[in-house]
């Protein structure tokens, strides 16, 4: 086609289409001519600051109450203020009560439609609201499901029944969600394993200190199967969080299967883990003097501090750590729970449900008091008194100086009871009070003697001539080794220290 008829047929088209949109317009006029109208409005003036009271009015006979669509209060003697409090209120309850009804009517709704056996749609939310037919009847908390407590009797059972196959389809999704979760999910509060806060299961006393038994939290829609994948992630988280919260205690246990632990060393890894960290020595039968080098430096290892007064672990002085290890002691004894003083607290007066062994599982040594209440101090601090005691004590009768107050921030009241239970007796003159070194009685010394006997017969005992047998055989060999001598000492001594 030829290029200038092409030009002109575009051309025509275009003066075509302007034509049929503008010539309407400008024949026709517009019409959507847009009015436009303006209004003075007149705000009505800022009311008064009013201040709100509350008051409480004795009537004489409720008809001057009327209670209509409105809510009105016809009463003569009171102050339009007042009156208006009232009407509110009133308005208020009208309001709930009618509230109440519509909700208790559509309820009444759904168990009719479930007693008829109809069909309902149930749906769990992520926070574990259960819906039925759109309206809550219960939450979902963990693997229980607690109904709505205004449902009773065969209300409760339709909807159970009702939503007893959702809950089921609904179990292994959040089983399987839960074997995913990560360890800050779970939580242990009063022997309550939670999860997301939904309690799980429940501690209860197990056949080590910590090793505590688990029972998981009865439910109706968790078989046999379930239940037991259920118990193995709680157990292993349980053990991961014991293993990381408390080492110390850990480390105590898994000690004493050490072929190096042997005697007097055994023994005292199995008290201070039955201790749960503290053991007095008036309890160690003397088996810390008993104690090679070696031996000490194995318990400094493990964190024990080889005290006068006490075997101890610092690392319970920290308020979290102590708190959970004062419950296990007290759900393995059945005992309640002491309650922590506070991080950084040396001395304080316990409450009288608590035992000596759960405050000693907060890392403290209980004393009696001759006059007053008993007394806790920390283990550290108490040994810090003791040694203050003895630099004074060998130069004769000392006083009670604020310096031995201040090691354990207590009274002189406290300071006493403290220095009698270490071995101090008080003597009272004109000058106040002071103290001195009690003498071992013909008791103490005879304790002493029975000691010593015992120690020299153990070390004439055939099993001590056959380990300084075995022990000089092994360092023969290790001298014809030429260079090798030394690793063979160490390894006599127990390895790698």
């Amino acid at each position: 086609m030829d290029k200038a008829l092409k030009q002109r047929l575009v051309g025509a088209s275009v003066l075509i289409v302007l034509a049929v949109i503008v010539l309407p317009m400008l024949l026709g006029g517009r019409s959507d001519t847009l009015k436009q109208e303006s209004r003075q409005i007149e705000l009505p003036a800022k009311p008064d600051e009013v201040s709100i009271e509350t008051r409480r009015f004795l009537f004489e006979s409720p008809s001057c109450l009327r209670i209509t669509s409105r809510t009105r209060c016809e009463c003569p003697n009171l102050d339009p203020r007042t009156r208006r409090e009232i009407e509110d209120r009133l308005s208020d309850a009208l309001h709930d009560r009618l509230t109440q009804r519509f909700v208790d009517r559509r309820s009444a709704r759904i168990v009719r439609r479930l007693k008829r056996g109809e069909d309902m749609t149930v749906a769990i939310r992520a926070n574990g609201e259960v819906l039925l037919e759109g309206e809550s009847v219960g939450l979902l908390r963990g693997f229980r499901f607690e109904p709505d407590p205004s449902l009773e009797g065969e209300d409760l059972k339709h909807v159970l029944t009702a939503s007893r196959k959702a809950l089921l389809r609904e179990m292994p999704r959040r089983l399987a969600a839960l074997e995913q979760e990560e360890p800050e999910a779970f939580s242990l509060e009063e022997n309550r394993i939670l999860w997301h806060g939904a309690p799980l299961a429940t501690l209860e006393p197990g056949p080590r200190p910590a090793a505590p038994g688990l029972r998981l939290d009865h439910s109706d829609y968790l078989e046999g199967p379930a239940r037991e994948r259920l118990r193995v992630k709680l157990a292993a988280w349980l053990t991961a969080h014991l293993a990381d919260s408390l080492p110390g205690l850990i480390a105590l246990e898994s000690a004493q299967k050490d072929p190096r632990a042997r005697g007097p060393l055994r023994g005292l890894l199995y008290q201070l883990a039955e201790r749960q960290g503290l053991l007095e020595r008036r309890e160690d039968g003397g088996q810390v003097k008993l104690l090679s080098p070696f031996e000490r430096r194995y318990l400094a290892r493990l964190g024990v501090r080889l005290g006068t007064e006490s075997l101890f672990m610092p690392a319970f002085f920290a308020a979290e750590r102590g708190v959970l290890n004062a419950r296990l002691w007290a759900l393995r004894h059945g005992e309640p729970p002491p309650s922590h003083p506070g991080q950084g607290v040396l001395c304080f007066t316990p409450e009288a449900s608590s035992s000596g062994g759960a405050l000693a599982a907060l890392g403290y040594i209980t004393m009696n008091a001759q006059r007053g209440p008993r007394l806790a101090i920390r283990a550290d601090a108490l040994e810090r008194l003791a040694k203050a005691a003895r630099k004074l004590a060998r130069q004769g009768p000392f006083q009670p100086l604020p310096a031995l107050s201040s090691l354990i921030e207590a009274g002189e009241a406290e300071l006493e009871t403290a220095l009698t239970a270490i071995g101090y007796a008080a003597e009272r003159d004109a000058g106040g009070v002071s103290f001195r070194r009690r003498s071992p009685g013909p008791k103490k010394r005879k304790q002493k003697a029975r000691s010593a006997k015992a120690r020299e017969r153990a070390a004439e005992s055939p099993f001590a001539k056959l380990r300084q047998l075995s022990q000089s055989s092994r360092a023969g060999g290790n001298g014809q080794s030429g260079g090798k001598g030394q690793a063979g000492k160490k390894g006599q001594v127990g390895g790698k220290e």
